[in-house]
């Protein structure tokens, strides 16, 4: 990719920030084909094109267009970026072996915005375009192996012929009572229809099916199948809706007046419980009614269950679903169907931003502000802040919504480029719950997790009849485990951080490598037996309430309970049913979930992050806090929500117990501000990594003498030092900070250090770099 594409003008004023259409270039590199020589960008982790040649006889592919190509030894798909005039000198060019797009499947937008993307996150253009197809729609495979995009899953289906059978042929089926069945059902089908459901429905066997198909009478010819991912968890039925509110008229009057308009940007700013989601409906409604196609996003797979439910309720089944819980072969048939324009409204978490809807006309963004919209491998690209670029490329409306909007999003909103609307209270005016902060330091703790005010505020909950949710956001039994004689703890082999433990089937677990180990019956140090659970997991606070409350319905709900397909769903459902008293869970359950029955909410420790090495723990500390006490008193019953820490007075948590957004904002924009961190100033992360760490070092130290030698016009550069998280899966990691208040500035020095990166860091090592960083582990 040239530096010439990448001027300020490419960049938005602000992460974020909506921008008009025809103000954004197309992106360079992706040109129509007229040469035999094509330019491909393959999903590698390399930034650079190669060049192929397009056999004879074969049609120049599309802009975008997948092409299989030999790499190596290996048969690859790659994308195919545009003509070249000439080969570079001296290189061999190979032949395109297959050209698997031969019309265009993305639309000029969506290349545009890959190609924006790639530039503005520093990523190999391959490894973006490779967003927009589903799961095993590339591909990459040894030599010799055959190389196949996964398909929608495929049954039979029959159909009535093309011709009907003459009157004397008709005659023989009196004969054949099966085949006469067969007949009489087949010629009333609308369409094709699924071989099994037709054979139920007729009461006829599949034999006498394929025998009136091998008479030629009818058609059993295999088709794609759209698999319901939720078959088997049913969705629960939502809640009747009443009349819009005011505030929630107002919101829609907006978005409608945005979508016959020139689009644009719009923070929707509603405190937990006002009704966002009915407004999100709307929004699509008024999308559909002229004609439209929108997208609707939700930070976690476990969100979609509910907003999938109140979308088809009104939807149907012109709702289709994209997420990561779902196979490959029910991604691929719900992206063609969302091709075919079969279902308007996507829903998913972040990868469905890039669902192929041609032209969005809507996309919305639930729970802005959380940090699962951060994908946190390359490209490291904010699904947020995409989703506006995507909605400023097209002229399109972006809503996104929060009851804690993150700073960046509210400075734009204030800023003017982002419009405000705010939803100020709760539907039917219920009163948001009052939050009592309880001091640790001063109660007593009956249970492991339990102090006496929580255990007995559920005792009222569960005598009621009223369900209870306790929050921790730590899974597992214990954070680690740790010789009591000689003070030796569990490390991990490949990260430099403890083992947690984890009691269901007794193991060691790493949560950032996933490497696992029995747990010794001794200290490996000192040959001690003592070895002690240190630190509170989800897996120790369901035991203690079941051990406290032997009678109580507990569930747990966090990375460990809801690997299983349709998990999320059916815990959702039991809980609205009624059929769960006590949820025990990590921040999965802390947002999104409407369930009217909660009437207590705990929150077991508020300290786990509010001291995490990490410039956004208090926000994302106050947003976790204000989210999870919202679960409480959605219904009839009051909500009560108890605090659980160390620090009661801290000004994070006073903020959150008194639901105040606007004091935590004002004080944290000066704390963020002082500091150099955004949305104050544009950041990007530098991480050098390898296995060995002297030589990791040594590149970072390099990389920094490079940047500051070179005088990095308006980035400040600092560092290098050791990551919080000194060694992950294996390697030694180092990293350097660039701040600066200019976008093109940042940008153009990233680009000229990965041009650098080779002989900077060497070939043992690796540079990686997060622009616009969630944390900075």
């Amino acid at each position: 990719m040239s530096s010439a594409g990448r001027r300020e003008a490419d960049r938005p004023d602000s992460p974020g920030a909506a921008r008009s259409a025809d103000a954004i270039p197309a992106p360079a590199g992706l040109r129509p084909p007229v040469s035999d020589l094509v330019d491909v960008a393959l999903p590698l982790p390399l930034d650079r094109t190669f060049v192929y040649r397009v056999p004879e006889g074969v049609s120049p592919p599309p802009a975008g267009g997948r092409v299989v190509v030999g790499f190596g030894r290996r048969r690859v798909v790659g994308f195919a970026v545009g003509p070249v005039a000439a080969a570079p000198a001296g290189v061999r060019v190979r032949p395109l072996l297959e050209v698997v797009d031969r019309e265009p499947v993305l639309s000029a937008s969506e290349i545009a915005l890959a190609g924006w993307i790639a530039r503005y996150y520093v990523a190999p253009l391959g490894l973006v375009l490779r967003l927009f197809f589903p799961p095993g729609g590339t591909y990459a495979v040894a030599e010799g192996e055959a190389a196949a995009p996964a398909r929608a899953p495929e049954r039979l289906h029959v159909l009535p012929a093309d011709a009907p059978p003459a009157g004397e042929d008709l005659d023989a089926l009196a004969r054949a009572p099966a085949q006469q069945a067969v007949w009489e059902a087949a010629r009333r089908l609308p369409g094709p229809v699924e071989q099994a459901a037709f054979c139920r429905s007729a009461g006829v066997s599949p034999g006498a099916v394929r025998a009136l198909a091998l008479r030629g009478w009818i058609r059993v010819e295999p088709r794609p199948v759209d698999r319901d991912p939720y078959a088997d968890a049913p969705l629960p039925e939502p809640a009747p809706e009443g009349p819009l509110t005011e505030a929630q008229a107002t919101a829609v009057a907006a978005i409608r007046e945005a979508l016959t308009g020139e689009g644009g940007a719009l923070l929707l700013e509603g405190v937990t419980g006002s009704g966002k989601t009915r407004v999100y409906v709307e929004a699509v409604a008024a999308t559909l009614e002229a004609g439209g196609r929108a997208i609707v996003l939700v930070p976690e797979i476990g969100l979609a269950a509910p907003t999938v439910a109140r979308f088809r309720a009104r939807f149907g089944d012109r709702v289709a679903v994209l997420h990561s819980g779902l196979s490959d072969g029910e991604r691929v048939g719900a992206w063609r169907r969302i091709r075919e324009g079969l279902s308007p409204v996507v829903i998913g978490a972040r990868s469905a931003l890039f669902a192929p809807v041609g032209r969005a006309a809507l996309v919305v963004v639930d729970e802005e502000h959380d940090a699962a919209y951060k994908q946190d491998e390359t490209p490291r690209y904010w699904a947020r802040d995409v989703a506006v670029y995507r909605a400023a490329l097209e002229g399109a409306v972006a809503v996104l919504g929060s009851a804690t909007p993150a700073l960046e999003t509210r400075t734009n909103a204030d800023a003017g480029k982002y419009a405000r609307r705010v939803l100020p209270a709760r539907i039917r005016d219920r009163p948001l719950p009052p939050v009592e902060v309880v001091d640790l330091a001063a109660v007593e703790m009956v249970a492991p997790g339990l102090s006496r005010p929580l255990v007995e505020a559920m005792e009222s909950a569960l005598g009621a009849g009223d369900q209870t949710i306790l929050f921790l956001n730590r899974r597992g039994f214990s954070a680690f485990l740790q010789c009591l004689d000689c003070g030796w703890v569990a490390g991990c082999p490949n990260c430099r951080i403890s083992l947690t433990f984890h009691r269901a089937a007794p193991r060691l677990l790493c949560h950032y490598c996933a490497h696992a180990e029995p747990p010794p019956t001794a200290c490996p140090e000192c040959a001690g037996r003592e070895l002690d659970h240190r630190g509170l997991g989800t897996q120790q606070v369901e035991d203690a309430v079941a051990a406290r409350f032997p009678t109580a319905r507990i569930t747990r709900m966090d990375l460990d309970t809801t690997g299983p397909r349709g998990a999320h769903a059916r815990i959702y459902s039991a809980m609205t049913a009624r059929e769960i008293d006590v949820l025990v869970g990590t921040q999965m359950i802390a947002k999104g979930f409407d369930l009217p029955g909660v009437a207590l909410v705990g929150v077991v420790s508020a300290d786990t992050a509010l001291h995490f090495p990490d410039f956004r723990s208090a926000e994302r500390t106050f947003q976790l806090l204000v989210q999870v006490a919202g679960r409480a008193g959605r219904g009839d019953v009051p909500g009560r929500v108890l605090v659980q820490t160390w620090m009661p007075r801290h000004p994070v948590i006073t903020a959150a117990a008194a639901h105040d957004y606007e004091s935590f904002l004002r004080r944290e924009m000066v704390e963020r501000s002082g500091l150099g961190y955004p949305p104050a100033r544009r950041l990007a992360n530098v991480v050098v990594s390898g296995p060995e760490e002297s030589a990791v070092e040594a590149g970072a130290e390099r990389v920094a003498k490079r940047l500051r030698g070179r005088g990095a016009r308006g980035v400040e550069v600092v560092g290098p030092a050791p990551c919080p998280l000194e060694r992950l899966r294996g390697r030694a990691r180092w990293h350097l900070l660039l701040k600066s208040e200019s976008a093109a500035a940042l940008e153009w020095t990233l680009w000229e250090l990965v041009g650098a990166a080779e002989r900077l860091v060497g070939s043992s090592a690796r540079l990686e770099i997060d622009r616009d960083p969630l944390d900075l582990l």
